[in-house]
């Protein structure tokens, strides 16, 4: 799957690298969830679901309140990594 291009593709994919680090380590596990589980099937509706169910997973979590008080006070985030 091609979403842009790029000049440099290597400055580009470590640019995007450095940039997904800075989330939370929760949250970009839901994301690559919801995307390995989806991305092949025709079943939005169980898409939905999913995406909710991960959603709902990360709300009020210490990373997701983490990441609205570093949005809210400007400060970069610190993140617990519960791997």
């Amino acid at each position: 799957m091609v979403t842009r291009v790029a000049d440099d593709p290597l400055a580009a994919a470590q640019e995007l690298a450095a940039e997904i680090a800075q989330k939370s380590p929760n949250a970009v596990r839901a994301a690559k969830r919801l995307y390995d589980e989806t991305w092949t099937s025709n079943d939005s509706a169980a898409a939905l679901v999913l995406e909710t169910d991960l959603q709902v997973g990360l709300i009020g979590s210490p990373n997701q309140i983490a990441a609205v008080m570093a949005g809210m006070s400007g400060e970069p985030p610190v993140f617990a990594d519960p791997a």
